[in-house]
């Protein structure tokens, strides 16, 4: 999910963000293609209608809402993250607090729902079968035992953990905001044997998406200031030295929150495309990727960058571009599609 000035406004009131919707579903097949491009849609806060959806890559069509079709009920309210562990992915759901885990076979298959009452979950990384959940209402980490799917220790944290990533062995979280909802401004190295907080990085404030690149960990940041206007920026975590560069690009509504990295570059999501980061870490805009309208999320897939557009209204777009910004192909999914997952069988 990304954080605009919109649902921050809903954060605020009610602990939560967000937005998505459903349409008539285009198939209800489950089956498992060769590839296949998970996108998880959001959904209306407070209405469950978050939605799931399956692109066919080889057969260029998409097959969907997937959960809702093979359970006949809801997903869930404001569909978060999708994270994948080997043939198991997981469906975190923000505002219901769920996590919902589909086995990837043959088909598609529901396999169960971890309840997190109360915890706001928001997104998950996986190591030794563990699980490590980033929760706004706990202002905590939970951890999981994928085993057996059962909540085994809470890291709890100062303020509200957003990414999580593995690098070296150790966790990182961001620290999106304070517990008084002000701008955070941190990223806390976790020790996964002690899981104590043995390191903390001062970043732009907002920090939101990671990213590991070699040894460097990159930062992407949101924040908002008196005047509810967007600021965004960008941060380098040296993991090696721990040195922190940044580049505050200060107020400004042409950023979107999420980073590549494509063709040995890392790129920064623009509202209308994606931007390789130069050494100071600004966007270089020449060699920007797309000429799109309301740019939400950004994945890779392959040789292709997938762009979840949004107009704030079902159906949202993803669209699929090579290189060269060339269109190659293009879906009609749910509202506010933020979270993707590619899965080869």
């Amino acid at each position: 999910m990304r954080i605009t000035r919109t649902n921050l406004f809903v954060l605020l009131a009610a602990f939560v963000v967000s937005g998505c919707g459903l349409f008539d579903e285009e198939s209800s097949k489950s089956e498992l293609t060769d590839t296949n491009i998970f996108v998880l849609c959001e959904g209306t806060f407070g209405a469950s209608d978050a939605s799931l959806w399956q692109i066919n890559w080889e057969e260029e069509t998409v097959n969907g809402p997937v959960y809702q079709n093979l359970t006949g009920t809801p997903l869930g309210d404001v569909g978060q993250s999708l994270t994948l562990n080997g043939d198991k992915l997981y469906v975190i759901n923000n505002n219901s607090h769920t996590i919902e885990v589909l086995a990837l076979d043959q088909d598609i298959r529901y396999e169960t729902t971890i309840n997190l009452p109360k915890a706001s979950p928001r997104e998950m990384a996986i190591l030794n079968n563990r699980g490590y959940v980033t929760c706004w209402g706990l202002s905590a980490i939970l951890v999981i035992d994928l085993n057996n799917n059962q909540v085994t220790d809470t890291v709890f944290v100062t303020g509200m953990p957003e990414d999580i990533v593995v690098a070296g062995g150790d966790l990182y979280t961001s620290i999106i905001l304070n517990t008084d909802w002000s701008n955070g401004n941190q990223v806390l190295k976790i020790s996964p044997a002690s899981l104590a907080i043995v390191d903390t990085f001062t970043v732009v404030p907002g920090p939101g998406q990671m990213l590991v690149s070699g040894n460097d960990l990159y930062v992407a940041s949101t924040y908002y200031n008196s005047a509810w206007e967007a600021g965004a920026g960008t941060s380098r975590i040296d993991l090696t030295t721990g040195t922190v560069q940044t580049n505050d690009y200060g107020i400004t509504p042409g950023y979107s929150g999420d980073l590549v990295e494509f063709n040995g570059r890392v790129y920064r999501a623009l509202t209308d495309g994606a931007a390789p980061l130069l050494p100071d870490l600004s966007t270089d805009n020449k060699k920007k990727i797309g000429s799109l309208t309301g740019v939400y999320s950004l994945a890779v897939f392959d040789d292709y960058l997938l762009f979840g557009l949004t107009d704030y209204a079902s159906p949202d777009e993803v669209k699929i571009l090579d290189e060269d910004g060339e269109l190659i192909v293009e879906f009609e999914v749910g509202v506010y599609p933020g979270s993707f997952a590619v899965y080869t069988k």
